[in-house]
């Protein structure tokens, strides 16, 4: 069902939320062993410098091509059922933040399926005048050349799932 409500957003380049659309259990400590399993590339997605009145900690944070992770086996699994990687080839990225803060706007230029995990992600279109929030269990589509930016009030956790169009 998600499948062909997916395929349809994907064909007319709109943007889609599905509420409690799956359940797959993800926590901080996830991330971290994840992070200590395998050496992963991490970026800070925030102001290029730290200043006086900020710490390192108030950034967004990637974790870059998460997929093949043993531990992203059961998403991997649910997102083949959902047919996701038949639109083409596909790169999991984790973004977190532990505390309240708002991303940068940006422009994909790949399609996006957004899997929230841990608290709510606010996602701002400002040219679509538009806000979603992003759940535990819901999923969002962003198309690609979308103008957005995320936010949250507190810690989250979201797996970004890149979907380029063609298989590599």
């Amino acid at each position: 069902m998600i499948s062909k409500k997916l395929q349809k957003l994907m064909q007319n380049k709109q943007v889609g939320l599905f509420k409690k659309a799956y359940h797959l259990p993800f926590s901080f400590n996830d991330v971290f062993r994840i992070i200590n399993d395998i050496s992963f590339q991490v970026e800070a997605k925030g102001e290029p410098y730290i200043n006086y009145q900020s710490c390192a900690l108030d950034q967004v944070f990637q974790v870059l091509n998460t997929e093949g992770h043993p531990f992203f086996k059961q998403y991997e699994k649910w997102l083949n059922d959902m047919k996701i990687f038949h639109y083409g080839f596909c790169e999991f990225d984790v973004f977190l933040s532990f505390k309240g803060v708002r991303g940068r706007a940006h422009v994909d230029r790949e399609s996006v399926v957004i899997l929230g995990l841990v608290n709510d992600t606010q996602y701002y279109f400002n040219n679509l005048d538009k806000v979603v929030t992003v759940s535990p269990g819901d999923i969002l589509f962003i198309p690609h050349g979308t103008l957005h930016c995320a936010s949250s009030h507190k810690e989250r956790i979201v797996l970004s799932v890149g979907i380029y169009g063609n298989k590599r």
